[in-house]
């Protein structure tokens, strides 16, 4: 999330895949954010080399911190991912990029979990 607000603020629309490394530090008061409340989200770039992160931040409702943390991640390229997972660059890039369909195939999952993310998926019954 943090890498995407970075490359838009910078006006870039094609915006890397990337993975947590590691998290440190992690504290929360809650278990959950209450619903309707507003987060007031700090983040402070510790370091940053375009492939490697650290960041530290907190989240606060009304002038409070309820969690905050440490974040180490990576930024793969596309060429990286698509060995990470047995496929090629050209593809990961028409699957990233593609803006007209969307995409949940094997590659998809699998690139997914290269990254260390599992889907779930939620069915809700449509209101008549």
């Amino acid at each position: 999330v943090w890498s995407g607000y970075q490359n838009q603020k910078a006006g870039r629309e094609n915006v890397p895949l990337g993975m947590v490394l590691s998290a440190r530090d992690l504290k929360s008061e809650t278990a959950e954010y209450p619903l309707g409340c507003t987060l007031t989200v700090h983040i402070e770039t510790l370091m940053s080399d375009g492939t490697i992160g650290s960041c530290q931040g907190e989240i606060s409702i009304d002038g409070t911190v309820v969690s905050s943390g440490r974040v180490n991640v990576y930024q793969a390229t596309q060429a990286q991912l698509a060995e990470m997972i047995g496929t090629s660059a050209p593809y990961i890039s028409r699957l990233i990029n593609n803006k007209n369909d969307i995409i949940v195939n094997k590659t998809f999952v699998e690139m997914l979990e290269a990254l260390g993310y599992d889907i779930q998926l939620t069915y809700i019954k449509r209101e008549k």
